[in-house]
């Protein structure tokens, strides 16, 4: 499904555009298929933009494009996804010469998740069996066309200690 046009909801200090779930009244027209938030978010230059966030949910911000500080004056680089937790009811994100950032945001996930390589899972048995899978070719499917030779997973050493926000 083509989306031409997503809602731009106007703020103090920059504009918001909503791809994805609402903010500030304004709906995506995208389908989607959990409670989540997707926000293309422009802070003017010499502005603070402060977005309204729900807090039960864990939000993350990433840099698109020109520069930012947190509310605590924390600056915020490209090239980094800022991991922001729950417990914000707001954000305010300042630029002094102008800022591009995605922000997303949803529910957190009930229970601890473990991500290693290309994978996602609960438990490193299912890190395992995923690496298996991949390396035998199943569950994954082919990508048709001129390629390179398909990746083959590292070795499974040993796991970190999953993230305890997750």
């Amino acid at each position: 499904m083509h989306i031409g046009r997503v809602p731009v909801v106007t703020e103090a200090g920059g504009q918001v555009q909503v791809f994805a779930g609402t903010y500030g009244g304004a709906s995506s027209p995208a389908p989607y298929f959990s409670n989540l938030l997707g926000l293309d978010v422009e802070v003017h230059s010499q502005s603070t933009l402060t977005l309204a966030l729900d807090p039960t949910h864990e939000h993350a911000l990433l840099v698109l494009e020109g520069e930012g500080r947190l509310q605590d004056d924390r600056p915020i680089e490209k090239g980094f996804l800022y991991y922001l937790g729950t417990q914000r009811s707001a954000l305010d994100v300042h630029s002094d010469a102008g800022g591009r950032f995605l922000l997303i945001g949803g529910p957190p996930f009930p229970e601890t998740i473990l991500m290693w390589w290309n994978f996602v899972a609960r438990s490193p048995g299912e890190i395992a069996e995923a690496r298996t899978n991949w390396e035998e070719g199943r569950e994954f499917g082919v990508v048709r066309g001129e390629h390179a030779p398909r990746l083959r997973a590292p070795d499974l050493v040993r796991f970190a200690r999953p993230n305890p926000a997750s």
